[in-house]
């Protein structure tokens, strides 16, 4: 049932050319029956039409079909009930020109669950009904008007539809086709409804079960036709005698018969008022017509396409039309109207080659928007998304500690800073006094490099009783003061120094075994093992880490002693101010001779250590590379006295944030004394690094490559469109027969994905392969980033970006109501 109120709508509402092209229009239709709208060109009969069907837009009013109601034009909705409910019959024709008559047809079959043969079965059974059979394969270009109208018809009742909204079927066939059209039509208005707009009163009055008459968007007549009688053919072409009024004359010379049609004097032609003047001759077996009427001569046969029978002009009656049977089982639909996947494929082709020249000048303009924006973005790459390695000269776990005296009296100054270390540096805090070291690499590998060292330089020296087994990439944890570990970073930096001694050492397992030689105390250690905690840091003796940078203050443990020559030292232990002091020292005080209570004393030491009188109770190995052996507290005793002349220090903690917040928590209590300053300097390098780069900004190059890759996303915009607008007849098609925008869109989106794919990976691919290349040469000092994961990442974003760029201008009109893509 369909079901009308008050529907009310307007062309160019509020403007110069506004028309009320239907006028609060209500009615009502059963579920079955053929209902003829008839009216004069203009009168909004089609109008109506469309509206009805979901084609077109509604000011006001509803629309009900079955228990769907709709109160304005709502595109999701609409489409499923087009699909769902209607089939179409269009004035004209609006089919897919360069595709067959059965393609045309089956399109409509796409929003049922049928398999091939089954939409093959139904095809055929339509086609064979209106007399297209054998035009199955054919283009729909290559027919005639009326074929293709026909083709139009078929398309709708392939689907078995509820309601059929036809607008002037039969416009463009002959007689024939149109009594067999309408005589189908009439026979499915017995199962479903069928709504008719025509301006053939015959039409209407023989076919018809309701004829509804409207002029200037308002319905005048609204009643049943009760169909009776027989149509008679108004065929032209041929002359009916029987149907004409005969004079004759017949003598022994000539026997002729004058035929004419006896209308309406009223009605009559001028010319055929009055008498003919006509002069026949017989001469040598011709015979020659004359006439001084101004009247055309017609001669009749098969060959002029009119014959005369000595016949009644030829009727159709009731029975006769209601002997044309048409059925084709109704079906549910199960799914949107989508386009298979191969005529997605083989539309998206199509627009490709549609494209002509311009798809050269697309192709053109991808390949230099992805290897500008390769360029762009591996410089930007370059300049913020930094390779830490190249920033970062310290142990991220480190927090430095600085106090910055206020002026006053400068031993209350060392009493406090006593009293605030004593609160802070507790017995679990790790701290060493800053350090600044270098190590020497040599290679004793190639003779002629005896004498060529390298040096690692910018790292930081930790505690080597934080590092784990599992932190190790290769050979093992230290046991003693004379072995180290060092970090994988440090070799990745060490080889892109470019020093012909770094080049030998390319991997991790290279560096087990070599004795580096710190530049300032001049203490050897041998690398056991390379860790990867991913910060430039060597991992030794707390005590080695102190000496690195203070060749003065070259101490050791007795504890250090005991554990680096078990076998010569495993006894000894020092109390109070006992202490070892090299061979070296050893023989100076020796040759010195100044003894008391059989122990060597010395000042000397204290001088070098700021500590108290010491006794020299023994002597420790040269290639120890401590000058002193001491308890620990004694050690500890030089390192604090060495943080408090400095004021500063550095703390290792997992927890940066939290150790910063507790030192400038505690120096809170001093400032009278000091400022406390706490913080990162890995990070701080990585904030001026960052700070940096932001104050250069946008050069140039950057403009340059947004610029065209704006304008290229632009020119690529009204190229699409300009294709879509030449293609727009197709596209209007697909949307009159209810195809779903996103299976047309799908087709845009392919096209731009395959231009895309041929064009962007390739040069993406190339250019990054390139700069690849050309940074890994150190002599053209071109420096550029970019990872794989960008390459792919930008490969992504072209694809994105140029698919919403292709279905922009399409989508617009996708959405439009599909009457208004056809005014």
């Amino acid at each position: 049932m369909v079901k009308i109120d008050k529907l009310d709508k307007y062309f160019n509402k509020g403007r110069s050319n506004e028309n009320h092209v239907l006028k609060e229009v209500s009615l009502e239709m059963e579920e079955k029956g053929l209902v003829c709208i008839l009216g004069e060109s203009g009168s909004g009969k089609t109008t109506l039409l469309n509206t009805i069907g979901g084609l077109d837009t509604f000011r006001s009013g509803t629309i009900t079909v079955d228990d769907v109601v709709l109160k304005k034009y709502e595109q999701k909705k609409v489409e499923r009930l087009r699909n769902q409910k209607f089939g179409y019959i269009f004035q004209n024709y609006y089919l897919l020109q360069d595709y067959t008559v059965a393609y045309n047809v089956k399109l409509a079959l796409n929003v049922f669950d049928l398999t091939e043969e089954q939409k093959d079965e139904r095809v055929d059974y339509v086609l064979e009904a209106l007399g297209m059979a054998r035009y199955k394969k054919k283009r729909v270009s290559q027919l005639s008007g009326g074929q293709q109208q026909r083709v139009s018809i078929a398309r709708a009742l392939v689907k078995s539809p509820d309601i059929i909204l036809a607008d002037e079927p039969t416009g463009n066939l002959d007689e024939e086709n149109t009594l067999n059209t309408m005589s189908i039509l009439k026979s499915i208005s017995k199962e479903c409804l069928v709504i008719l707009v025509s301006h053939e009163k015959a039409i209407a009055k023989f076919f018809a079960d309701r004829i509804i008459e409207i002029r200037d968007g308002e319905i005048v007549k609204d009643y049943a036709n009760d169909a009776k009688g027989a149509y008679q053919k108004m065929d032209d072409a041929n002359i009916y005698l029987k149907d004409m009024e005969r004079q004759e004359i017949d003598d022994e010379f000539i026997n002729l018969s004058l035929y004419r049609e006896m209308p309406d004097p009223e009605e009559m032609p001028e010319q055929e008022k009055g008498k003919l003047h006509i002069n026949l001759a017989w001469k040598d077996g011709k015979l020659y017509i004359q006439t001084e009427d101004d009247v055309e001569l017609m001669l009749t046969g098969e060959e002029s396409g009119c014959v005369m029978l000595d016949a009644n002009r030829p009727k159709l009656d009731q029975s006769q039309a209601e002997e044309i049977t048409y059925d084709l089982p109704k079906m549910k639909a199960g799914r949107s109207m989508g386009l298979p996947a191969k005529e997605i494929w083989k539309l998206a082709c199509e627009n490709i080659r549609m494209l002509g020249k311009k798809h050269r000048f697309i192709v053109g303009i991808l390949l230099a928007t992805s290897v500008l924006l390769v360029i762009a973005l591996a410089d930007y790459m370059m300049q913020h998304n930094f390779d830490q390695e190249d920033v970062v000269t310290q142990d991220s776990h480190y927090v430095t500690v600085q106090l910055e005296a206020i002026e006053g009296d400068q031993d209350m100054l060392n009493q406090q800073l006593k009293k605030y270390y004593q609160e802070t540096l507790t017995s679990k805090i790790q701290y060493n006094a800053l350090q600044q070291g270098t190590l020497n690499i040599g290679y004793n590998g190639f003779r002629q490099l005896k004498r060529v060292n390298a040096k690692i330089n910018d790292f930081s020296a930790v505690d080597y009783s934080v590092l784990k087994e599992e932190d190790l990439v290769c050979g093992r944890l230290p046991k003693n003061r004379k072995e180290m570990v060092i970090d994988k970073w440090l070799l990745s930096t060490f080889q892109k120094s470019g020093n012909v001694v770094a080049s030998l050492y390319n991997n991790e397992e290279s560096l087990l075994g070599l004795k580096v030689m710190t530049t300032i105390s001049n203490l050897q250690i041998e690398i056991v093992g390379v860790s990867d905690t991913k910060e430039p840091t060597v991992y030794v003796s707390p005590y080695v880490a102190f000496c690195m940078n203070y060749g003065d203050k070259k101490i050791m443990t007795d504890e250090e002693l005991r554990e680096t020559y078990p076998d010569e030292y495993g006894d000894v232990k020092l109390t109070g101010n006992q202490i070892l002091v090299d061979e070296d020292k050893y023989k100076d005080y020796e040759f010195q001779a100044r003894w008391s209570s059989g122990e060597m004393i010395t000042d000397q030491a204290e001088e070098t250590l700021n500590l108290d009188k010491c006794k020299i109770v023994g002597k420790c190995p040269l290639d120890s590379g401590a000058e002193y052996v001491l308890p620990k507290e004694r050690c500890e005793e030089i390192r604090m006295r060495y943080v408090l002349d400095a004021k500063q220090f550095q703390v290792y903690t997992d927890d940066v944030e939290g150790t910063i917040k507790y030192f400038k928590k505690h120096g809170e209590d001093y400032r009278k004394y000091f400022k406390v300053k706490a913080q990162s300097n890995a990070q701080l390098q990585i904030d001026k690094y960052l700070e940096e780069q932001k104050e250069s900004g946008l050069n140039a190059g950057y403009i340059v490559t947004i610029a065209v890759a704006v304008l290229s996303l632009i020119m690529i915009y009204f190229t699409i469109k300009s294709n879509a607008m030449a293609r727009s007849e197709e596209l209007t098609v697909y949307r009159l027969i209810g195809i779903a925008p996103g299976s047309i869109l799908k087709a845009y989106m392919l096209e731009m994905m395959m231009m895309t794919a041929y064009t962007c990976i390739p040069a993406i691919l190339i250019t990054s392969g390139v700069i690849k290349f050309i940074s890994s040469i150190p002599s053209l000092q071109i420096y550029l980033l970019f990872p794989w994961w960008m390459a792919a990442l930008l490969i992504v974003a072209m694809f994105v970006v140029n698919m919403i760029v292709s279905v922009l201008p399409v989508r617009k009109i996708l959405h439009t109501p599909p009457a208004q893509l056809v005014q």
